[in-house]
């Protein structure tokens, strides 16, 4: 099969749990995130070598968005 004809949820929600894609507007909330495992994406991600600021994180997230 195709991989673009699978039918992909956008989110998941559970009980215990809410996925969700990013979106606009949640580059502080990603930051943030990034911040509290800054020191584990060193180890494995070049990406986050540094701490990204708020605004940089916000333009990715909209970049992602508009890829999409």
């Amino acid at each position: 099969m195709n991989p673009l004809l699978l039918e992909i949820p956008t989110k998941i929600d559970t009980k215990r749990l809410y996925l969700r894609i990013p979106m606009a507007g949640d580059g502080e909330t990603v930051n943030a995130a990034i911040r509290a495992s800054i020191n584990e994406f060193k180890l494995w991600l070049p990406l986050f070598q540094s701490m990204p600021e708020i605004t940089k994180t916000e333009i990715k997230v909209r970049m992602e968005v508009l890829a999409k």
